[in-house]
């Protein structure tokens, strides 16, 4: 058995979506306001598709014996008005459950940490859902620490 991590291609589209819905599904139980993936197919094509063509972005692939085992996708923000420092930003992670604590999800980091540090970034940044306590342990282990607490308000009905 072997593994590999390598850049996302468009090609690669039809394979990411449906971790990106397992993602997805996983987090509807953790943050009800998310839209369920089946609902938005067409649109989660064009966002992976023009994230994927983004210079500024990155998706990679974890590949173990030829099966789609996980992925991450990252992004490097500029400096502006409020920030000033270059932020590379975790946009998801998502390692299938049979390829859990191998070692995929340390990899996948380490290469998105290493894109991101080569086109510039100072810091490294993600979200986690408070009640994703899996990810959040996993997130402290890479060295992340807290800097803020996003906070959401729902309108009463």
């Amino acid at each position: 058995m072997s593994s590999n991590i390598r850049v996302a291609s468009q090609s690669d589209i039809s394979r990411i979506i449906p971790l990106w819905n397992e993602f997805m599904l996983n987090h509807l139980e953790i943050t009800p306001y998310l839209l369920a993936a089946e609902t938005s197919q067409t649109a989660v094509q064009k966002d992976i598709g023009k994230r994927i063509a983004d210079p500024d972005s990155q998706f990679f692939l974890s590949e173990f014996d030829n099966e789609l085992a996980g992925f991450i996708s990252c992004r490097v923000i500029e400096p502006n008005h409020i920030v000033h420092e270059k932020v590379g930003y975790i946009t998801e992670t998502i390692v299938k459950e049979p390829f859990k604590r191998i070692g995929i999800g340390t990899l996948l980091f380490l290469t998105a940490k290493e894109w991101m540090y080569g086109r510039g970034a100072d810091i490294i940044e993600g979200r986690v859902a408070i009640k994703n306590k899996e990810a959040a342990d996993f997130w402290y282990k890479m060295g992340f620490a807290p800097t803020f607490h996003q906070l959401s308000y729902r309108r009463e009905a």
